[in-house]
């Protein structure tokens, strides 16, 4: 006789199989955490700068074609370099939710990226997404399909390319009305506030039915140099592009 052991708290049928995630804001915080919240509140008052933003959203503008509003999120974006940019350089990847997609992936949970997302130049080869998408079972970027959170299609299209249904999936978004759109098809949703990525990593614990390992206190991003190449690091290990692994700490990060 086969006895297989369920761990406590965690359904043999578990009825989410899938965490989707917002980009900036949920796994990218923003250096100045206010930026992105200053530029939605100008462009409810501005006409011109919405469409703007609509049309960097859905691919038909760039970085490069709307470089003051970018650069206001992400100061110092080198204007005549942006073909070689990186997203990571000017905000920093949260150690939370970094530590939540690893045990998504351990429990054999899907991991999906959905962000509205544009080009950086005008060429449309790049987009502000993350260099490392190798943890993401999909990936769908509002610019490359042409639609934008919050329209229901593009939740419901992410479900499609995981070979789920929408209830079976969970959306994490620093939008509340993204969230709403999202639990209009099905779905789950959890709200991160502000910058507080813990209390939203609790309640997908909540609705997954296992712990995550938490962290006392405010993790910042640390910074080292890299063949005099300057990078945010925010996990303990990593193994850059550029040559040997390399050790380091994130300051008053401690498991509990």
């Amino acid at each position: 006789m086969t006895i297989e052991v369920i761990p406590c708290g965690v359904s043999n049928e578990r009825r989410f199989k899938a965490v989707l995630f917002d980009m900036g804001g949920v796994l990218l915080q923003y250096k100045d955490p206010t930026s992105y919240g200053r530029l939605m509140k100008r462009a409810k008052e501005d006409k011109a700068l919405a469409k703007d933003c609509h049309d960097f959203d859905v691919g038909t503008k760039s970085v490069e074609e709307i470089w003051d509003i970018v650069n206001d999120v992400f100061p110092g974006l080198p204007r005549q370099n942006l073909e070689n940019c990186r997203v990571e350089d000017y905000a920093y990847l949260d150690l939370h939710m970094q530590q939540l997609i690893q045990k998504l992936r351990n429990a054999g949970i899907k991991v999906g990226l959905v962000t509205n997302n544009g080009f950086w130049s005008k060429l449309k080869n790049r987009t502000l997404v993350l260099s490392d998408l190798s943890k993401f079972d999909v990936v769908l970027e509002s610019c490359r399909l042409g639609i934008k959170k919050p329209d229901p299609q593009i939740f419901e299209l992410a479900a499609k390319r995981l070979g789920l249904s929408p209830n079976e999936c969970i959306f994490v978004d620093d939008t509340e009305g993204h969230c709403n759109a999202a639990r209009t098809t099905g779905m789950a949703a959890v709200h991160v506030d502000g910058c507080r990525a813990l209390p939203a990593v609790e309640k997908i614990e909540e609705l997954l039915g296992f712990n995550v390992p938490k962290l006392n206190g405010f993790v910042p991003s640390s910074r080292v140099n890299i063949n005099g190449y300057n990078k945010n690091v925010t996990h303990l290990n990593l193994e850059p592009r550029y040559g040997a692994k390399i050790s380091t700490y994130v300051w008053q990060s401690t498991y509990v």
